[in-house]
């Protein structure tokens, strides 16, 4: 991510115009190499050259790309792919807020396709021999100790930190679709609120208008509170009303954090 924050920021690219191009750029190849799996891949050079530009402005775009370490191509297949996979997600995430905005029925479309192609999810879950198998390091979230199957690579830890602070005493009626709801109850607990009742629905559900309408109904007096995973899932008209528990995963060594992302992808 930093070498992103040097383009942004000039020390890759100095013009307002040349940093505008080069991120949209960036941003179509980002959408074109996860829009089949969600995941990001490899895709031809050929096809990153249409998205680069126009003959020789193209090359240069490339050229210039691979030289800031943004983007590589593979030694054999000559494909090109994102020197950081969680750069291609951000990127096209990104893209695709800017493109969707509001459009409830092209998120809702977008979410229903993810949910049946995204992985992981309940048995097709990647083994831990197998990605432990093509990983540089392994982040584990929170305090438990997890069989990682002898990998030795180097191993961080972060936890997860609730922003709450408008929440401390007050009554709050929590609901999300989540996969451990009890975590998000405690997180609103740990953060000071009075959690007067609660309603869970499976991960990844796509909630409806009456649905929420309900909600609201049986919070009554007390704030409706939700996680920003399910937020994102309702429509613009359902939002107001609810607070969301924002939550950031904070490293006991962030130093190191930064020098894994520093080796993944070295600066020029």
């Amino acid at each position: 991510m930093n070498l992103y924050r040097d383009l942004v920021t000039g020390r890759i690219a100095t013009g307002v115009t040349e940093r505008e191009n080069i991120k949209l750029v960036l941003a179509a190849l980002a959408r074109q190499c996860v829009q089949d799996t969600f995941v990001p891949r490899e895709i031809p050079r050929q096809q990153a050259l249409e998205l680069a530009g126009a003959g020789d402005d193209g090359l240069r775009m490339l050229d210039k790309l691979e030289r800031s370490h943004l983007i590589r191509s593979a030694s054999i297949t000559e494909n090109i792919s994102f020197s950081l996979d969680s750069l291609a997600e951000y990127l096209a995430a990104q893209d695709v807020v800017r493109e969707f905005q509001s459009d409830e029925a092209r998120w809702r479309e977008l979410l229903l396709r993810a949910d049946e192609l995204a992985l992981p999810a309940g048995p097709l879950r990647e083994p831990v021999t197998q990605g432990v198998a093509r990983a540089d390091a392994a982040v584990l979230v929170g305090d438990g100790a997890p069989d990682l199957a002898g990998f030795r690579g180097p191993v961080l830890r972060a936890h997860l930190v609730a922003d709450g602070g408008a929440l401390v005493g007050r009554p709050v009626f929590a609901f999300a679709g989540i996969g451990r709801p009890e975590k998000f109850i405690a997180s609103l607990e740990a953060s000071g609120a009075k959690v007067i009742g609660s309603c869970f629905f499976a991960d990844h559900h796509p909630y409806s208008e009456d649905e929420i309408l309900e909600l609201k109904a049986i919070a009554g007096e007390a704030l409706l509170v939700t996680t920003e995973k399910d937020f994102v899932r309702l429509s613009i008209a359902s939002r107001e009303g609810i607070k969301v528990l924002k939550v950031s995963a904070r490293f006991d060594d962030a130093a190191a954090m930064e020098r894994l992302l520093d080796s993944a992808a070295p600066r020029p």
